[in-house]
């Protein structure tokens, strides 16, 4: 964004604007009159001239892209409308120079991020070049190592500008794409060699004899893994079971295991625990005499032929630069099932064997890929295309885009003119939305043109509002030198708990608090009986507070053990006596009563959602927040639960997080207030006084550090103020970055 650091001088005092942060809002455009058409060919010819700018504008010397804002773009232009190719695409549309001008614009930052990240992975492959052993550094699982992005920032830091370029976000995603290049060149060019390499590898005589070695020394060792496996399967299915309250099915090998093991007695945990160590203990004896019986030859070669059919060469290379093999899968405990898991074990280890010996006949090639990547990265880069129905207006004037306000009758009015002697006047749809942003003290900026693939047109307007500073004993002083930020830390137990504080934003992009001895300017704990009458009555100090409230968490609890209820009543009427007909109307009966109750706890969480959100929004207008944050908990719904547990990736994330986040980003940028995304890593384990680690115990914490001690989630909403942006999701709803003077 262009900064406008000017001065104005008026008769009794100094000002300097700064930039506020930037809202952007979008208008239906319809015609001022009836005859008013927009040529449908316009977007067409507007992604040509971006594309021929694009194509003759990579061809320029990087000097030409050093530069940021409008006057690089003029720049730009004047350098690559001399290119014979491009001029003529250009006087072919039929448009007018300040068109082409517009076309400048989205080419000129395509071709400089374009160049930008061809430097990064020229570093990137000058580090990977300079280390030993690279097919060892990239197929770990940890790739990028904290080394590796140490060197990495180093080096980038070194040659470019500080800030996105040099996170380890940004930094981890450019070293795997440098991965993901050199596999890609390796199996275009070297593909023939590699298959001739693998082809000497599996006709030699060492595998077969190595693979039965292993077997002979891994045999009591894999017979353990076997019924590890077997004890994690079924009891994960008991806990389902005792989850629905009901019996064992017997229709899959593993149930039917599970009833030979109880022996019909009904289902609890302590039982299952003590007959299931029972049953390992006395089935494990009985196959420790009987795996005397394998031949480990047999066993080899049937994996080898295995592994053999399996292993192509795209699969050879994609396992030598990231070796992932899935684990064999357990169906039984008979002598036969432990075969079978030895087998797809004994391939998995072939695998891994012949993928070890293939990195060091290819570790050569790798290394001339890498060296060629680092001197002309941009060979294997993909060019930028421009592929947008949009037409961005980044000229200062008024001969292509007019934004005219019509203030006797409120309305809006938009001329755009694309071709000589032709002037399309149009009207915003929604012109009151347009004046509440003016009434505010934002001002419209030059908007962007997008065509919606129904037919139509939207103008999307960016707003902002600068801020003044007065002139006082001979220094600037700022009207507003910080930024209000609220921090909202969302759970079950108390729905939700904010903590504003006064902030500023620090060079690195971080927010740092005014006062950091002051715990938060204000805080509020959002629970059932803030739900209850007005959303403005309990923000208020000497408000009546109401006790009688409905109390949605017990409700919710109810219904859900009446669904599981209902759902254990149906497994009992769907699967035997299917031809019955008092059976079969039993089930359709629990079935719709089922749906029902569901249907109950879906609107309960709806209505839970919608008032939260407009309670924390209340909240927000009331102490004039200007940006809010919240935990990304995304990350979270498709990990496994036992590393992150059973609350974040069934209740959190499902319902509570992402259906509020969801209601509340968009009205909070409706009113205009920002929303981040920040990462939720210890913000509810470390201190918001002296930032160590301290310890939560239920709805306290307490840190050992400096003896402070707090309510937990308060805690933690103090953090998330001051918390880095999420690597995954920086914004609900696409980041609109705060500047200011640097």
């Amino acid at each position: 964004m262009k900064r406008n650091n000017f001065l104005k001088f008026g008769s009794n005092r100094m000002k300097r604007t700064y930039p506020h942060p930037i809202i952007s809002r979008k208008f239906g455009l319809r015609p001022f009159e009836l005859d008013v058409k927009l040529s449908p060919d316009v977007f067409s010819r507007f992604e040509k001239v971006v594309n021929a700018m694009i194509r003759g504008g990579i061809k320029l010397n990087d000097d030409h892209f050093r530069y940021e804002g409008l006057t690089a773009v003029k720049i730009f232009y004047d350098q690559v409308r001399k290119d014979k190719s491009v001029s003529k695409i250009m006087r072919n549309t039929g448009f007018k120079e300040r068109v082409w001008r517009c076309a400048a614009q989205p080419a000129y930052f395509a071709i400089r991020e374009y160049k930008r990240r061809g430097k990064i992975i020229s570093l990137l492959a000058g580090i990977l070049f300079s280390s030993d052993g690279v097919l060892e550094h990239v197929s770990i699982e940890e790739f990028p190592t904290a080394f590796l992005l140490q060197k990495a920032r180093n080096a980038v830091n070194a040659t470019m500008s500080r800030g996105l370029y040099a996170s380890n976000e940004f930094l981890g995603n450019m070293y795997r794409h440098v991965r993901n290049l050199l596999r890609k060149e390796l199996k275009d060019t070297f593909s023939e060699d590699i298959s001739k390499i693998l082809e000497d590898i599996m006709s030699s005589t060492e595998v077969v004899p190595e693979t039965a070695a292993w077997i002979s020394r891994k045999m009591h060792e894999r017979l353990k893994a076997f019924f590890k496996k077997l004890s994690w399967i079924m009891t994960n299915r008991v806990n389902r079971i005792i989850t629905n309250k009901g019996m064992p099915s017997e229709k899959g090998r593993v149930e039917a295991l599970i009833s030979q093991i109880i022996g019909g007695d009904p289902l609890n945990k302590r039982e299952w625990k003590r007959n299931r160590e029972r049953w390992r203990k006395e089935q494990g004896e009985e196959l420790e005499y009987q795996i005397d019986q394998i031949d480990a030859k047999d066993i080899a070669k049937k994996a080898f032929d295995m592994a053999r059919s399996r292993l192509t060469t795209a699969r050879a290379v994609n396992l030598a630069f990231k070796l992932r093999i899935k684990s064999a899968r357990v169906n039984g405990e008979t002598l036969a099932d432990f075969k079978e898991f030895l087998t797809a074990e004994s391939v998995r280890e072939i695998e891994i064997i012949i993928v070890n010996k293939l990195r060091s006949l290819i570790e050569i090639r790798v290394r001339n890929l890498l060296g060629a990547l680092s001197n002309l990265p941009w060979r294997l880069l993909k060019k930028p295309h421009f592929q947008s129905q949009s037409i961005p207006f980044g000229i200062d004037d008024d001969q292509i885009y007019k934004l005219e306000l019509l203030q006797a009758t409120k309305e809006v009015r938009v001329t755009l003119s694309f071709y000589p002697r032709e002037q399309l006047q149009f009207k915003i749809k929604g012109p009151k939305r347009f004046y509440t942003m003016i009434d505010k003290g934002f001002q419209p900026k030059q908007g962007i043109l997008i065509k919606k693939s129904g037919g139509g047109l939207i103008l999307a307007v960016p707003f902002e509002r600068e801020l003044e500073l007065k002139v006082e004993k001979g220094k600037f002083v700022p009207a507003a030198t910080y930024y209000r930020v609220a921090g909202l830390d969302l759970g079950l137990k108390t729905f939700g708990v904010i903590s504003i504080d006064e902030c500023v934003l620090g060079l690195s992009g971080c927010w740092k608090k005014v006062d950091e001895t002051r715990g938060d300017l204000a805080r509020y704990f959002l629970d059932q009986r803030q739900l209850v009458g007005k959303r403005d009555e309990w923000i208020l100090a000497g408000s009546e507070r109401i006790f009688n409230f409905f109390n949605a968490k017990r409700r919710l609890t109810a219904l859900q053990d009446l669904a599981r209820t209902y759902q254990s009543r149906m497994k009992r009427y769907a699967s035997k006596y299917s031809d019955n007909y008092r059976r079969k109307k039993k089930f359709w009966r629990l079935r719709r009563e089922w749906k029902r109750v569901w249907r109950k706890i879906e609107n309960l969480h709806g209505e839970l959602a919608n008032q939260i959100a407009t309670r924390v929004l209340a909240v927000l207008q009331h102490q004039h927040v200007d940006l809010l944050r919240l935990e990304d908990l995304s990350w979270a719904k498709h990990s496994p639960k036992n590393k992150v547990g059973y609350f974040l990736t069934t209740w959190q994330v499902h319902w509570f997080h992402a259906r509020i986040k969801e209601l509340i980003a968009p009205m909070a940028e409706r009113a205009g207030i920002h929303v981040e995304s920040v990462d939720p890593r210890d913000t509810s384990n470390r201190c918001s006084r002296c930032g160590e680690i301290g310890s939560r115990k239920g709805k306290r914490f307490q840190c050992p550090h400096c003896g402070f001690e707090l309510d937990a989630d308060l805690n933690a909403a103090r953090n998330i103020i001051v918390a880095p942006n999420s690597p995954t999701a920086i914004c609900g709803q696409g980041r609109v970055s705060v500047t200011t003077q640097s």
